[in-house]
């Protein structure tokens, strides 16, 4: 360190000598030395120094510091303390699935952890895996649907013909019906008149008359609907509208829709594919980040396709129609296939095989192709009872050490329950599920309907 003010100039004389044709010339060279001095430290300079270190050192002491509070938090993107995927997300997955299943409305906004949410389940194994509920998806989307959403989903698709539910009508009006049977028609009648997903004319007056026009199956559809009504003056006007609507203002729509009495979709069960659901939860830390993790996944696959025993899917029915039947779909219609005196049933659906199953159908619930499914919700009594055991079963199982320990011995117990009446050798079964038809005579009872049939080997009923 030096001292401006200290620089001090000297002159010192040095002699060269230089000869310039014999003459010798004497040079002054002036240079300026510096002689630095080192300053006496102060007491000002010493306390910045000392100032220095402390900061270092204390700046180093808390961020170790730091380090070792977060060493638990750091570990994972949520800044979740000891967060792992078969502990806390699994733990936090089975809560939210078990309180959806006892939800009145199957929502779950949010959740106020307590005692009550525990769950009787190791979570420390690695093995540890989410309960999911393969009915979830199922069961959300045959309940009623929100209409404004039903519109918006045709709006943005191209045309939709196989939507797993038999028609009753073609227009809102009611005028043309599309029943198979007179049967089922008056069900219809009966049941479906609010039931925006029995109306084909809901779906075309919300498909753009574009996708309408330049889809693969308008010839099929004019053929077996549009050509039929093409054939009385209210029908022609009501073809021609439809070719060139515009979408009327969703909110206006629907009130067109209750204009007429239909308040609600809902649409019948198949087991032509399985539903799929991704469902997710938001955590919101401490610091405002906010991360979604996946609580429920079931992918969307096909399957056995059993129930097109009951329904045969409209796209099949009018492509059925146009190139082997040659008929109409339209009830009022000439050319109607009932008219023309074809059996849907044994033409296009069984066949002329005989079962004992195929007659009991057929006798007692009706015919093939004319059957509906319906999805029937959870009574909100069972709902609310079981989330009530729930409760109470846990809350016991918390502080009830011998309860724990008779818990854990617990193990799956398969039974099979068969009405006394039914206990009988010279009894015969065939199956109990209307969409399996071609079992052979048992001497045990057998599985009834189920989603996840397949109609293949005949077993024992158990639970």
């Amino acid at each position: 360190m030096f001292a401006i003010s200290e620089f001090r100039p000297c002159t010192r004389r040095f002699r060269p000598v230089k000869s310039h044709g014999g003459s010798t010339t004497m040079i002054d060279v002036t240079i300026a030395s510096l002689d630095a001095q080192t300053p006496t430290p102060t007491s000002h300079g010493r306390f910045g120094v000392w100032g220095s270190f402390l900061y270092l050192a204390c700046t180093i002491a808390c961020s170790v510091r730091f380090a070792y509070l977060i060493q638990h938090t750091a570990t994972n993107d949520y800044y979740w303390r000891d967060f792992n995927t078969t502990g806390t997300q699994t733990f936090l997955a089975d809560v939210y699935n078990s309180q959806l299943s006892v939800a009145v409305d199957g929502r779950v906004d949010s959740l106020a952890f307590s005692s009550a949410l525990a769950v009787p389940k190791d979570y420390s194994r690695a093995t540890t895996a989410i309960d999911l509920n393969p009915s979830r998806a199922r069961s959300l989307l045959l309940s009623p649907m929100p209409m404004d959403q039903i519109i918006g989903i045709f709006r943005n698709s191209s045309l939709i013909l196989n939507l797993p539910t038999p028609y009753c009508w073609v227009d809102l009006n009611r005028t043309f019906e599309l029943a198979h049977t007179a049967k089922r028609q008056l069900r219809c009648e009966r049941t479906d008149l609010g039931n925006a997903a029995m109306y084909l004319g809901a779906i075309l007056r919300n498909t753009a008359r574009k996708e309408i026009l330049g889809s693969a199956l308008y010839a099929w559809l004019n053929a077996t609907v549009f050509q039929a009504l093409r054939r009385t003056p209210t029908g022609n006007i009501w073809v021609d509208n439809i070719h060139n609507h515009t979408f009327l203002p969703i909110r206006d729509e629907i009130d067109l829709w209750k204009s007429y009495g239909i308040h609600k979709w809902i649409t019948q069960l198949s087991n032509r594919y399985q539903q799929g659901i991704e469902e997710t939860v938001t955590i919101h830390n401490a610091l405002g980040l906010e991360t979604v993790i996946k609580i429920n996944s079931v992918p969307y696959r096909q399957t056995a396709s059993t129930t097109n025993l009951a329904y045969f899917i409209f796209v099949n029915e009018i492509y059925v129609s146009t190139y082997s039947l040659k008929c109409s779909l339209v009830r009022s219609d000439p050319f109607h296939f009932e008219k023309l005196g074809l059996d849907w049933d044994i033409i296009v659906m069984i066949g002329v095989r005989r079962t004992p199953a195929i007659n009991l159908v057929r006798l007692h619930i009706g015919p093939f192709g004319a059957i509906d499914v319906r999805f029937v919700p959870v009574p909100r009594s069972l709902t609310a009872a079981v989330a009530t055991f729930r409760r109470l079963a846990y809350s016991e199982l918390q502080t009830n050490e011998p309860a724990q320990v008779k818990y854990a011995r617990f193990e799956s117990a398969v039974t099979t329950p068969i009405p006394p009446a039914w206990v009988n050798p010279l009894l015969q079964f065939y199956g109990g599920n209307p969409m399996c038809v071609l079992g052979a005579a048992k001497s045990f009872v057998q599985p009834s309907f189920g989603v996840y049939e397949v109609c293949g080997s005949q077993q024992p009923h158990t639970v």
